[in-house]
């Protein structure tokens, strides 16, 4: 085995490499930093200089696209519509207004206000768009860049490796072609795995609302109900890209019980969910052994 150690968006990254040594392991360790670097740059809300928020600042309805952004929002969308608005990708206002700010200040604005939503779709590779619309690409951007990582590793000779993305996580299969093993976490204890699966070029990514917390507020809110939820600890979700497990989870998780076949069968992606009477519930055949309670 052998690993790299990598820093970007706010985490520490994992990468771990099912091999003795990688042929010219610096230069591919450089490769996987700057995309890491890269990505920040381009796509957080944080950063003023960001694509993302020259989108987002512009006031110009029509606005032309990157593939990467094209992408993203388009996932985005099929979500939206999915959930019947309870996700959207719209929700860069109701997050600064809470304290998730570029300052990470975490005090929620006194003249806060219920805002508007603007609309938009896509048209042309541009965004077009009527009222107010500021983009968050926190629910699936770590699962674009871990699918871009993984494609890296690909196109450097390197088939069996696992991705650990701050808890989102890609895994080929190991060099004896046997699957990753993976724990899930309780969301108030690490040291307590709830649940355990295998990972066969498969990715699982989980949201939770233990995370990014200040005060009565997380980040995880209803769009269409503009709170947070908090009927749900923690869900993880399994598929076979890491921006699909990543974008569902956070629509699975902001998003009625109702309305969860209809998201996992769209996106062909399977979920386990633990709520705040730490009842856990599971799609059909998800493969998954759960431990929790003991």
């Amino acid at each position: 085995m052998f690993s790299f150690n990598l820093t970007g968006l706010g985490t520490s990254w994992s990468i771990i490499i099912d091999t003795l040594r990688p042929s010219n392991p610096t230069h591919l360790y450089s490769l996987l930093q700057q995309q890491l670097v890269d990505f920040e740059a381009k796509y957080s809300r944080f950063l003023s200089t960001s694509q993302l928020s020259q989108l987002n600042n512009s006031s110009s309805p029509s606005y032309p696209l990157s593939p990467d952004l094209l992408t993203m929002i388009n996932l985005g969308l099929k979500l939206k519509s999915l959930s019947h608005g309870h996700f959207d990708l719209n929700i860069a206002t109701q997050l600064e207004d809470i304290g998730y700010d570029q300052h990470y200040s975490f005090t929620p604005k006194t003249d806060h206000h219920l805002h508007i939503p603007g609309t938009y779709h896509l048209k042309n590779n541009r965004l077009i768009r009527r009222g107010q619309v500021k983009l968050d690409l926190g629910s699936l951007g770590k699962g674009y860049l871990i699918d871009q990582l993984a494609q890296t590793l690909h196109q450097h000779q390197t088939p069996y490796f696992l991705i650990d993305g701050g808890g989102d996580l890609y895994g080929t299969t190991k060099k004896d072609l046997s699957p990753w093993r993976i724990a899930i976490e309780h969301p108030f204890d690490s040291n307590i795995a709830i649940a355990t699966l295998s990972l066969n070029h498969q990715a699982i990514a989980t949201s939770t609302s233990q995370k990014r917390r200040f005060g009565s507020f997380h980040h995880l809110l209803d769009a269409k109900k503009h709170t947070p939820v908090n009927t749900i600890l923690s869900l993880t979700t399994l598929s076979s890209s890491a921006l699909t497990a990543d974008a569902a989870a956070t629509a699975l998780f902001v998003t009625p019980l109702s309305l969860w076949s209809t998201i996992t069968q769209h996106t062909q992606t399977q979920y386990l969910a633990l709520d705040h009477q730490q009842n856990l519930t599971s799609s059909p055949n998800f493969p998954v052994k759960i431990l929790y309670p003991s």
